[in-house]
């Protein structure tokens, strides 16, 4: 006979994570009804032909066949009490291990990080501005390798990547690091997590876009088939932001998400990034001004052209993360008086990211009783459109305000964990 110990409960949503709840004296056919819809639960079990060992039994998947021993006033210690000694399909069970992604700094990692052209070596000589790409490489660990399970971020903007037998290459990253003039490399190992793969979006994989002469006012969907979605999870990077499930990216089917860019300041963040990224491809649509060479259309900003460019720019893609059940944690960190420091509590091994979206490419210090991280992007610009009501004029520009030209960050460690039954 069975008798449950613990009972994790994880509502079916995004980013989700499974929660120890007490459950114990709840109704058997409550449970079972209300999460069937809702969530999943499932409990660590005791047996009392072998009391050494724990069992984990998927309750809403395999309860199905006993559903008829459900009574209405049965508890789920009662329903496990009637099922007597009926063997029920369990797995062994010792504990729950949580892994999550790990944020490194290249240079201090001791990888070798140099521009060069797309594919190229760097012994080609050839002008710096030629070098469009970013060649990384580490004794020991083959291009392959690093690409399976890495995300890379230049000047806090992740890009795409890919690999040959001569290492890991960021694309566009060298043509970053000369537009913007920081060199700092981020690198986010998802290795524990099972690795991770980029999946550049094409036009075919769109729907949703506004019509021709029409405005942005519903949501946009991005399919992404050929993944076996029930062990993988997915987070979206829109020109180099990373956007983890949630409000403005979440998933509505097997391969299909939903993307709300009315609910993410895309054109305040477009006109920051390309500031530090090549987005010419984005910003070719839309019409141009001489005088005014950073200022956007709000009407053109929401027209289909602008907004499938920004979709299938180079820095904006789908990441395939292998494993399922992958959950967020969002701690901020403390601000300090130097404008590229901030403080923790204990040691950060996972990324960080600013509150504009950016990563927060840092390196760190053991400042007992509190950690420090430094990062050059350790301020953001304070923009004239952040002082106004942009969304009801014709037209806004990256011209900063008059008045505190460049604020602190606001940062928060993003850990980005999976809870693993063992």
């Amino acid at each position: 006979m069975y008798t449950p110990t613990k009972v994790f409960a994880k509502v079916n949503q995004n980013g989700m994570r499974w929660v120890e709840q007490d459950l114990a004296t709840a109704l058997a056919v409550e449970v079972h009804s209300v999460g069937a819809v809702l969530g999943q639960t499932r409990m660590v079990l005791t047996n009392n032909a072998d009391k050494d060992k724990f069992f984990l039994f998927d309750f809403f998947k395999d309860s199905l066949p006993y559903v008829q021993k459900f009574e209405t006033q049965m508890t789920l210690g009662q329903w496990f009490t009637a099922l007597g000694n009926t063997a029920l399909p369990t797995t062994t069970f010792t504990s729950v291990e949580t892994v999550q992604a790990v944020y490194s700094d290249a240079i201090h990692a001791k990888f070798k990080v140099e521009m060069v052209v797309s594919g190229g070596q760097p012994s080609l000589e050839l002008p710096v501005a030629a070098k469009t790409d970013l060649l990384v490489t580490k004794e020991g660990l083959t291009g392959g390798m690093i690409e399976a399970n890495t995300l890379a971020s230049v000047a806090g903007y992740l890009h795409r990547t890919y690999s040959s037998t001569a290492g890991f290459y960021v694309m566009q990253g060298g043509r970053t690091v000369q537009k913007s003039d920081i060199n700092s490399l981020g690198l986010i190992s998802f290795a524990k997590l099972g690795g991770c793969k980029i999946v550049p979006i094409t036009t075919t994989m769109l729907g949703g876009l506004p019509a021709a002469g029409a405005t942005l006012d519903t949501p946009i969907y991005v399919s992404v088939p050929g993944v076996d979605w029930s062990k993988s999870s997915a987070m979206l990077v829109l020109f180099g932001h990373l956007i983890p499930l949630g409000n403005v990216f979440r998933a509505v089917g097997n391969g299909l998400f939903e993307v709300n860019l009315l609910q993410y300041p895309y054109l305040e963040r477009f006109l920051t990034a390309e500031q530090y990224m090549d987005l010419s491809a984005a910003r070719s649509v839309v019409s141009k001004k001489k005088d005014a060479p950073t200022m956007i259309s709000v009407a053109e900003s929401r027209g289909r052209a602008f907004i499938q460019a920004l979709m299938t720019l180079s820095q904006t893609f789908v990441v395939v993360v292998n494993s399922p059940d992958v959950y967020f944690n969002r701690i901020p960190l403390e601000i300090g008086q130097h404008p590229c420091a901030f403080y923790h509590h204990e040691t950060v091994k996972a990324p960080c990211q600013h509150h504009d979206g950016r990563m927060l490419n840092y390196l760190l210090h053991d400042h007992t009783p509190k950690w420090t991280l430094m990062a050059p992007e350790g301020t953001h610009d304070h923009m004239r459109m952040h002082d106004i009501r942009w969304r009801n004029v014709n037209a806004v520009d990256a011209v900063r305000s008059n008045r505190d030209r460049r604020r602190p960050a606001r940062p928060h460690i993003l850990e980005i964990k999976r809870d693993i039954f063992k």
